[in-house]
Protein backbone atom coordinates (compact mmCIF):
# COMPACT_ATOMS: atom_id res chain seq x y z
CA UNK A 1 0.00 0.00 0.00
CA UNK A 2 2.74 2.71 0.81
CA UNK A 3 5.69 1.55 -1.74
CA UNK A 4 6.41 5.08 -1.70
CA UNK A 5 8.07 5.00 1.62
CA UNK A 6 11.97 4.28 1.28
CA UNK A 7 12.85 3.09 4.43
CA UNK A 8 11.35 -0.51 6.10
CA UNK A 9 10.92 0.80 9.47
CA UNK A 10 8.96 3.54 8.39
CA UNK A 11 7.12 1.22 5.97
CA UNK A 12 6.33 -1.02 8.66
CA UNK A 13 5.23 1.25 10.99
CA UNK A 14 2.73 2.78 7.80
CA UNK A 15 1.28 -0.97 7.42
CA UNK A 16 1.00 -1.17 11.15
CA UNK A 17 -1.82 2.01 11.77
CA UNK A 18 -2.94 1.46 8.41
CA UNK A 19 -4.24 -2.27 9.34
CA UNK A 20 -5.45 -1.51 12.85
CA UNK A 21 -2.28 -1.45 14.90
CA UNK A 22 -0.89 1.22 17.18
CA UNK A 23 2.20 2.90 18.85
CA UNK A 24 3.12 4.90 22.20
CA UNK A 25 3.77 8.45 21.58
CA UNK A 26 7.33 8.09 21.61
CA UNK A 27 7.44 5.93 18.94
CA UNK A 28 4.90 7.82 17.16
CA UNK A 29 6.76 10.34 16.95
CA UNK A 30 10.13 9.17 15.80
CA UNK A 31 8.07 7.52 12.45
CA UNK A 32 7.33 11.61 12.01
CA UNK A 33 10.96 12.60 12.10
CA UNK A 34 11.70 9.46 10.30
CA UNK A 35 9.24 10.29 7.29
CA UNK A 36 10.76 13.96 7.62
CA UNK A 37 14.38 12.76 6.83
CA UNK A 38 12.88 10.32 3.76
CA UNK A 39 10.91 13.64 2.51
CA UNK A 40 14.14 15.18 1.90
CA UNK A 41 14.28 12.39 -1.54
CA UNK A 42 11.00 12.48 -2.05
CA UNK A 43 10.99 16.80 -2.55
CA UNK A 44 14.43 16.68 -4.04
CA UNK A 45 13.18 13.66 -6.98
CA UNK A 46 10.15 16.66 -7.85
CA UNK A 47 12.14 20.05 -8.07
CA UNK A 48 15.62 19.00 -8.59
CA UNK A 49 18.41 18.77 -6.71
CA UNK A 50 20.11 22.25 -7.23
CA UNK A 51 16.38 23.92 -6.23
CA UNK A 52 16.10 21.63 -2.92
CA UNK A 53 20.22 22.87 -2.12
CA UNK A 54 19.40 26.56 -2.23
CA UNK A 55 15.59 26.47 -0.86
CA UNK A 56 14.98 23.83 1.57
CA UNK A 57 14.25 22.99 4.19
CA UNK A 58 11.74 25.63 3.75
CA UNK A 59 11.76 28.79 6.43
CA UNK A 60 7.98 29.53 5.60
CA UNK A 61 7.04 28.36 9.32
CA UNK A 62 6.09 30.16 12.31
CA UNK A 63 6.93 30.36 16.01
CA UNK A 64 5.32 27.20 18.45
CA UNK A 65 1.87 26.38 18.67
CA UNK A 66 -0.68 27.99 20.75
CA UNK A 67 -0.52 26.47 24.72
CA UNK A 68 2.42 24.18 23.01
CA UNK A 69 0.62 21.80 21.40
CA UNK A 70 -2.38 21.91 18.03
CA UNK A 71 -5.96 20.81 18.67
CA UNK A 72 -6.57 19.95 14.53
CA UNK A 73 -5.78 19.55 11.21
CA UNK A 74 -7.05 20.93 7.80
CA UNK A 75 -7.49 19.57 4.80
CA UNK A 76 -6.40 21.13 1.47
CA UNK A 77 -6.15 20.92 -2.03
CA UNK A 78 -4.01 22.88 -3.84
CA UNK A 79 -6.05 24.26 -6.83
CA UNK A 80 -3.10 23.08 -9.07
CA UNK A 81 -1.90 19.50 -10.68
CA UNK A 82 1.54 19.60 -10.22
CA UNK A 83 3.28 18.73 -6.84
CA UNK A 84 6.53 19.90 -7.85
CA UNK A 85 5.13 23.75 -8.81
CA UNK A 86 3.64 23.19 -4.79
CA UNK A 87 6.71 22.69 -3.21
CA UNK A 88 8.51 25.71 -5.08
CA UNK A 89 5.49 27.84 -4.23
CA UNK A 90 5.98 26.77 -0.49
CA UNK A 91 10.03 27.61 -0.81
CA UNK A 92 12.46 29.87 0.31
CA UNK A 93 12.02 31.93 -2.68
CA UNK A 94 10.62 35.31 -3.23
CA UNK A 95 7.68 35.57 -4.52
CA UNK A 96 7.41 39.36 -4.84
CA UNK A 97 5.99 41.92 -3.16
CA UNK A 98 2.50 41.92 -0.70
CA UNK A 99 2.49 38.04 -1.17
CA UNK A 100 2.27 36.03 2.13
CA UNK A 101 4.46 33.01 3.14
CA UNK A 102 1.86 30.19 2.84
CA UNK A 103 3.27 27.12 3.59
CA UNK A 104 1.96 23.67 5.25
CA UNK A 105 3.07 21.18 7.11
CA UNK A 106 2.40 18.36 4.58
CA UNK A 107 1.91 18.28 1.08
CA UNK A 108 0.42 14.95 -0.63
CA UNK A 109 1.18 13.68 -4.80
CA UNK A 110 -1.31 11.74 -6.45
CA UNK A 111 0.53 8.48 -5.58
CA UNK A 112 0.07 9.00 -1.52
CA UNK A 113 3.92 10.12 -1.37
CA UNK A 114 3.57 12.62 1.69
CA UNK A 115 6.37 15.01 1.80
CA UNK A 116 6.77 16.87 5.67
CA UNK A 117 7.84 20.72 4.73
CA UNK A 118 7.68 21.53 8.35
CA UNK A 119 7.33 19.18 11.46
CA UNK A 120 3.97 19.22 13.07
CA UNK A 121 5.51 18.43 16.25
CA UNK A 122 6.97 21.79 16.36
CA UNK A 123 6.32 24.56 14.39
CA UNK A 124 3.25 26.36 12.99
CA UNK A 125 2.53 27.04 9.23
CA UNK A 126 0.14 29.85 7.81
CA UNK A 127 -2.34 27.63 5.61
CA UNK A 128 -5.87 28.54 7.18
CA UNK A 129 -5.45 32.09 8.54
CA UNK A 130 -7.20 31.89 12.50
CA UNK A 131 -6.43 28.29 12.53
CA UNK A 132 -2.63 28.72 11.98
CA UNK A 133 -1.26 28.55 15.19
CA UNK A 134 -3.70 25.81 16.45
CA UNK A 135 -4.08 23.08 13.85
CA UNK A 136 -1.91 21.38 11.07
CA UNK A 137 -2.45 21.67 7.77
CA UNK A 138 -1.78 18.95 4.94
CA UNK A 139 -2.34 20.26 1.24
CA UNK A 140 -3.19 17.36 -1.53
CA UNK A 141 -2.48 17.65 -5.45
CA UNK A 142 -5.89 18.46 -6.66
CA UNK A 143 -6.74 20.99 -9.30
CA UNK A 144 -10.22 21.10 -7.53
CA UNK A 145 -13.13 22.76 -8.85
CA UNK A 146 -12.85 23.04 -12.95
CA UNK A 147 -14.28 25.85 -14.71
CA UNK A 148 -16.16 24.45 -18.48
CA UNK A 149 -15.10 26.99 -21.00
CA UNK A 150 -17.67 27.54 -24.07
CA UNK A 151 -15.41 25.64 -26.28
CA UNK A 152 -15.12 22.53 -23.93
CA UNK A 153 -12.26 22.85 -22.58
CA UNK A 154 -11.75 22.54 -18.72
CA UNK A 155 -9.66 24.90 -17.07
CA UNK A 156 -8.49 24.89 -13.30
CA UNK A 157 -7.80 28.69 -11.41
CA UNK A 158 -9.72 29.66 -14.15
CA UNK A 159 -7.12 30.06 -16.58
CA UNK A 160 -4.88 26.86 -16.61
CA UNK A 161 -5.97 24.19 -18.97
CA UNK A 162 -6.75 21.57 -17.39
CA UNK A 163 -5.37 18.12 -19.78
CA UNK A 164 -8.04 15.77 -19.59
CA UNK A 165 -7.53 11.95 -19.67
CA UNK A 166 -9.44 8.97 -20.45
CA UNK A 167 -8.13 7.35 -16.74
CA UNK A 168 -9.29 9.91 -14.52
CA UNK A 169 -12.21 11.46 -16.06
CA UNK A 170 -13.45 14.76 -14.61
CA UNK A 171 -16.50 14.15 -12.15
CA UNK A 172 -19.69 16.42 -11.95
CA UNK A 173 -21.13 16.62 -8.48
CA UNK A 174 -24.58 19.62 -8.36
CA UNK A 175 -23.57 21.49 -12.07
CA UNK A 176 -19.92 21.61 -11.04
CA UNK A 177 -17.03 19.88 -12.51
CA UNK A 178 -14.08 18.31 -10.22
CA UNK A 179 -10.86 16.89 -10.63
CA UNK A 180 -11.04 13.69 -8.52
CA UNK A 181 -8.59 12.08 -5.97
CA UNK A 182 -6.94 8.78 -5.77
CA UNK A 183 -7.40 5.85 -3.54
CA UNK A 184 -3.56 6.70 -2.96
CA UNK A 185 -4.10 9.85 -1.29
CA UNK A 186 -7.15 8.73 0.79
CA UNK A 187 -4.93 5.58 2.31
CA UNK A 188 -2.28 7.92 2.97
CA UNK A 189 -4.30 10.51 5.13
CA UNK A 190 -5.96 7.86 7.21
CA UNK A 191 -2.96 6.44 7.98
CA UNK A 192 -0.75 10.07 8.67
CA UNK A 193 -3.85 10.76 10.69
CA UNK A 194 -3.20 8.32 12.98
CA UNK A 195 -0.02 8.66 13.25
CA UNK A 196 0.05 12.64 13.74
CA UNK A 197 -2.55 11.93 16.32
CA UNK A 198 -0.75 9.00 18.38
CA UNK A 199 2.14 11.36 17.98
CA UNK A 200 0.23 14.41 19.50
CA UNK A 201 -2.60 13.43 21.48
CA UNK A 202 -3.96 17.16 22.10
CA UNK A 203 -5.30 16.11 18.62
CA UNK A 204 -9.20 16.31 18.87
CA UNK A 205 -11.06 14.57 15.86
CA UNK A 206 -13.95 17.20 16.13
CA UNK A 207 -11.43 19.86 15.26
CA UNK A 208 -10.50 18.18 11.56
CA UNK A 209 -11.50 19.89 9.48
CA UNK A 210 -11.07 21.11 5.49
CA UNK A 211 -10.42 24.89 4.39
CA UNK A 212 -13.89 25.59 3.35
CA UNK A 213 -14.72 25.12 7.15
CA UNK A 214 -12.14 27.91 8.18
CA UNK A 215 -12.87 29.95 5.57
CA UNK A 216 -16.14 29.29 3.62
CA UNK A 217 -16.52 33.13 2.15
CA UNK A 218 -13.54 32.15 0.09
CA UNK A 219 -12.72 28.72 -0.03
CA UNK A 220 -14.38 25.31 -1.51
CA UNK A 221 -11.30 22.33 -0.46
CA UNK A 222 -11.44 20.04 -0.62
CA UNK A 223 -14.73 19.73 -2.22
CA UNK A 224 -17.66 17.13 -2.82
CA UNK A 225 -15.26 14.51 -3.37
CA UNK A 226 -13.23 14.72 -0.49
CA UNK A 227 -15.41 12.65 1.82
CA UNK A 228 -14.22 14.38 4.89
CA UNK A 229 -15.69 13.14 7.98
CA UNK A 230 -16.12 9.69 7.29
CA UNK A 231 -12.17 10.05 6.29
CA UNK A 232 -12.06 11.51 10.49
CA UNK A 233 -13.96 8.98 11.90
CA UNK A 234 -12.09 6.17 9.89
CA UNK A 235 -8.68 7.81 11.09
CA UNK A 236 -9.40 8.05 14.54
CA UNK A 237 -10.81 4.48 14.69
CA UNK A 238 -8.45 1.61 14.72
CA UNK A 239 -10.15 -0.72 12.18
CA UNK A 240 -7.98 -2.40 9.71
CA UNK A 241 -8.75 -0.23 6.87
CA UNK A 242 -7.75 -2.73 4.29
CA UNK A 243 -11.57 -3.98 4.65
CA UNK A 244 -12.84 -1.22 2.85
CA UNK A 245 -13.13 -2.95 -0.85
CA UNK A 246 -13.10 0.84 -2.49
CA UNK A 247 -9.50 1.80 -1.48
CA UNK A 248 -7.99 -1.67 -2.70
CA UNK A 249 -9.89 -1.60 -6.12
CA UNK A 250 -9.43 1.29 -7.42
CA UNK A 251 -7.17 4.01 -8.35
CA UNK A 252 -8.85 7.06 -9.12
CA UNK A 253 -11.99 7.59 -7.08
CA UNK A 254 -15.16 8.68 -8.78
CA UNK A 255 -18.36 10.41 -7.47
CA UNK A 256 -20.19 6.66 -7.15
CA UNK A 257 -16.33 5.27 -5.76
CA UNK A 258 -16.74 8.11 -2.96
CA UNK A 259 -20.14 7.22 -2.31
CA UNK A 260 -19.20 3.64 -1.77
CA UNK A 261 -16.24 4.48 0.58
CA UNK A 262 -18.43 6.23 2.81
CA UNK A 263 -20.60 3.86 3.44
CA UNK A 264 -18.34 1.15 3.57
CA UNK A 265 -16.93 3.57 6.52
CA UNK A 266 -20.05 4.39 7.92
CA UNK A 267 -20.97 0.59 8.37
CA UNK A 268 -17.75 -0.73 9.47
CA UNK A 269 -17.38 1.74 12.39
CA UNK A 270 -21.03 1.51 13.39
CA UNK A 271 -20.23 -2.15 13.40
CA UNK A 272 -17.30 -2.06 16.02
CA UNK A 273 -15.13 0.94 17.43
CA UNK A 274 -12.47 1.37 19.28
CA UNK A 275 -11.30 4.88 20.02
CA UNK A 276 -7.61 6.07 21.28
CA UNK A 277 -8.05 6.77 24.79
Amino acid sequence: MFDWILTDKVRAAADLLYNGGQMDETDARNVVKWLQEESATHIQKRVGKEFYKKYFPTNRHGGGWRNGAPIGWVDHYTAGIKCSSTLRWFSKRDRGPGVGNSCAHFVMDHDGTCMILVSPLSNITWHATWANRTHIGIEHINAGRLEKGDDGEFLYQGRHLYPVKDDKPIQEVNDKFWEPYTSAQIASNIMLKRLVSLALPTLEEEKFVDHQDIDPERKEDCGPLWPLHELNDFAFSWENANKISVLNEKTILTKDDVDRFKKETRELNTATTIRVS
